[in-house]
């Protein structure tokens, strides 16, 4: 991200809403949901309920973050994807900081 911010090597808007781009991101990001799915099944709780509470969570979530991305993108042009990278740079840090030092 950093790189095609500094470079303007982006790939064109369009193309990260085609179908299996999208189909593979959401497959990515809801692992963890799996597993949170598999841990209520074993321990006999009710799934409905939680997994309406997330799922409208991170729809609320997702959608606030495509529109701060809009507006960041009037603002800051192509700049935003060197923001969105060093953002994911240090919490990438911050993860392993944590994990190493207990």
């Amino acid at each position: 991200m950093i790189y095609e911010g500094v470079t303007g090597d982006g790939e064109a808007p369009l193309e990260a809403l085609r179908f299996f781009p999208v189909l593979v991101l959401s497959v990515a990001t809801s692992i963890d949901a799996l597993a949170v799915g598999v841990s209520l099944g074993v321990m006999g709780d009710a799934v409905l309920v939680p997994a309406a509470v997330i799922g409208l969570v991170s729809f609320a979530f997702a959608c606030t973050g495509v529109m701060c991305g809009q507006r960041l993108e009037k603002v800051l042009g192509h700049r935003t994807e060197i923001l969105g990278g060093a953002i994911l740079v240090l919490i990438g840090i911050r993860i392993l900081a944590v994990a190493l030092m207990g």
